[in-house]
């Protein structure tokens, strides 16, 4: 059981971490001077991307891990 904990809590840890973008924010109730609007910062670098890449494949790999463990304990629980 100790196994599988240590795991689980790792991959709810990383599901925490992101994956929701931030809301825009209010509209300011004053009208002043216009701010010039700024441009969103983007991921553009190569080793962005590709530290992207190896991330995503990482919590593929993760998820594929959590999937089967579930199905396991679900067929060792429950056995047809």
């Amino acid at each position: 059981m100790r196994r599988l904990a240590i795991p689980l809590l790792v991959v709810l840890a990383l599901a925490g971490c992101g994956g929701k973008q931030a809301s825009a924010p209010p509209p300011p109730t004053t009208t002043t001077a216009a701010a010039p609007p700024q441009a969103k910062p983007t991921l553009t670098t190569p080793t962005d991307r590709e530290a992207c890449a190896v991330l995503q494949t990482k919590i593929r790999l993760v998820s594929a891990l959590v999937s089967s463990s579930v199905e396991f304990m679900t067929q060792s629980l429950h056995p047809n």
